[in-house]
């Protein structure tokens, strides 16, 4: 079922669905970002501690004019350092916006954006891509900003869904969230990344499927059941609830 609220600052409609499964997915990758960044805060490694204990992700972020799945950002900042968008058939046809506003509109700010393809039709098949900032000169010499593409369609479960056993989807690094002023004495805490394994990614959307799918079971399959999540609508400022994860641990 749709949802349709009118945003009078914005003048758009913002259309969303009140249940989707994707909701569950990224819920699981955002525990598992939560718990490693609660074990960073608790390590003997001060420093990174230190940075650590400032990092958040949110579920359903958003600021001015903007959207995103979820996002992960420091307390000492407006904007998120990293983006997480689920990448619906919908979406893929203005993803180019979409990551130019991320990235550019947040004026490099945000600096990684990250995308989860879970839908193919007719195959199980799952890929991550990453886009971050970046820069070239313009015809007039100047220094432009820009987004650029750092990883590409890299699969993390099959066409016929199994997972794959290699490789890990770097999120990010400590040092991303660095303010440079404080970055005397906190040597090596950038090399520390926070990260997940392509089987995990594919074991987490197994889950959700699986429970996506039993629930659809009980409910009979009635039309007029409720599906869950949102449809993000290039442009548009979302009005769901902010939830700070991370503080609902007790942090």
């Amino acid at each position: 079922m749709f949802s349709g609220e009118y945003d009078k600052e914005e003048s758009k409609m913002i259309i969303r669905y009140t249940n989707h499964p994707y909701a569950t997915f990224i819920n699981r990758v955002i525990s598992d970002i939560i718990m490693q960044l609660v074990k960073i805060g608790g390590s003997d490694n001060v420093a990174a501690a230190k940075i650590a204990e400032g990092v958040w992700p949110y579920i359903s972020w958003y600021g001015p004019g903007r959207c995103a799945d979820a996002a992960i950002r420091h307390d000492s900042e407006r904007f998120p350092r990293v983006v997480i968008e689920v990448l619906f058939p919908s979406k893929r046809n203005y993803l180019p916006y979409l990551i130019h506003d991320h990235i550019v509109g947040s004026q490099g700010r945000t600096r990684s954006v990250i995308g989860l393809d879970i839908v193919h039709r007719g195959s199980k098949k799952a890929t991550v891509s990453v886009w971050q900032s970046g820069s070239t000169r313009s015809d007039d010499g100047e220094e432009v900003l820009i987004s650029e593409q750092t990883l590409k369609d890299h699969c993390f479960r099959s066409e016929d869904g199994s997972a794959v056993k290699e490789g890990s989807l770097i999120l990010f690094r400590l040092g991303d969230f660095l303010n440079p002023d404080d970055a005397d004495g906190i040597a090596g805490s950038d090399n520390i990344p926070i990260s997940i394994p392509y089987s995990k990614l594919a074991r987490y959307l197994d889950c959700t499927e699986r429970e996506s799918a039993r629930a659809e079971e009980e409910s009979g399959k009635s039309e007029g059941g409720e599906r869950s999540g949102r449809v993000a609508i290039s442009g548009c400022r979302k009005t769901e609830r902010e939830v700070d994860y991370g503080r609902g641990l007790g942090r």
